[in-house]
């Protein structure tokens, strides 16, 4: 197993795929539940790639998946969705019968356990990104988990991040307890949502600042605190009989909370609650345009509460 810390997880997902050395013919199999940023790293290479239905409870449609594998794929996407266990097992018995190469994408969780298995230590290769988890500026690891598989860039002559003094300081108020309160009271300021052009991410090809990746080392009681949150919105949305799409996972260390609401009335309860605990709201994702329409058309909207 060998990790190479990169600026974000974007960047992890190009240098792993070149790595995978795909042919023009090759194929990957992407969940049709996926963000837009998701697929920017394989537009950029010119990876050829079709999307597999993937049912409510986030799992796929292995059915759809069967239709779908044919000798050009190559490899198949498996996404730990908000930082929850995807369906490890079929997934690795997919990988048997079909000596296809599995990506894993755990870009919404940090040192989570499935049964025996760590997430991020099963697939041929995987990605994090410990900046959607974690008070740092920049953050996203290549883990290579597949001895036959060799890295395809030169890590040591990749330049390191620079993050301003400004920047630095930035990172140490975004770990101050009152930030959360100041996101909710700033979240419509137009100078403070400024736009991001995500195509940019792609550009910057470089290591993880040295300010991040110590934070990172120390991860630990980040970590503990996100599970308290997470436990105590958990227990207020399930109190509130919001339809919760995992169970209470102390084991899994996830990016947001996702759920679904069903009626109008759960909607303008959601409303009373997100003023009553300050909670930050948001749905997932933006679909990529490349999605067909008809394979997301019976999937139900996520709704999320962030743990930052």
């Amino acid at each position: 197993m060998k990790k190479f810390f990169f600026v974000s997880g974007r960047i992890a997902l190009f240098y792993g795929l070149k790595s995978l050395k795909f042919k023009t013919d090759d194929i990957v199999l992407l969940p049709s539940i996926i963000c837009k940023e998701a697929l920017l790293p394989f537009k950029k290479l010119k990876i050829k790639f079709i999307f597999y239905k993937v049912n409510n409870n986030l799992f796929p449609n292995w059915e759809d998946i069967k239709k779908k594998n044919h000798k050009n794929v190559k490899a198949i996407l498996m996404i730990h969705y908000f930082g929850f266990p995807n369906d490890v097992k079929k997934f690795i018995n997919f990988r048997k019968s079909f000596k296809k190469i599995i990506i894993e994408d755990y870009s919404h969780g940090l040192d989570g356990k499935y049964s025996n298995f760590l997430l991020g230590n099963i697939g041929n290769i995987s990605i994090s990104s410990p900046r959607k988890i974690l008070p740092i500026n920049s953050g996203g690891i290549l883990q290579i988990n597949d001895n036959k598989i060799k890295p395809y860039f030169d890590y040591q002559n990749i330049e390191t991040y620079q993050v301003s003094k400004i920047g630095v300081l930035i990172g140490k108020i975004k770990n101050l307890k009152f930030f959360r309160y100041l996101k909710f009271f700033l979240k419509n300021n137009l100078t403070y949502r400024k736009k991001i052009n995500h195509q940019n991410y792609l550009n910057q090809k470089k290591k993880i600042d040295e300010n991040s990746y110590e934070i990172f080392k120390n991860k630990n009681k980040y970590l503990n605190k996100r599970l308290s949150v997470y436990s105590k919105i958990y227990h207020i949305l399930k109190k509130n009989k919001f339809d919760i799409i995992y169970k209470l996972n102390f084991k899994a260390n996830p990016w947001h909370l996702p759920f679904y609401i069903n009626n109008k009335k759960q909607l303008n309860k959601l409303i009373t609650l997100k003023k009553r605990y300050n909670l930050n709201i948001l749905k997932w994702p933006k679909y990529p345009k490349e999605v067909n329409k008809k394979l997301i058309k019976s999937n139900k909207i996520i709704y999320c509460v962030t743990l930052n």
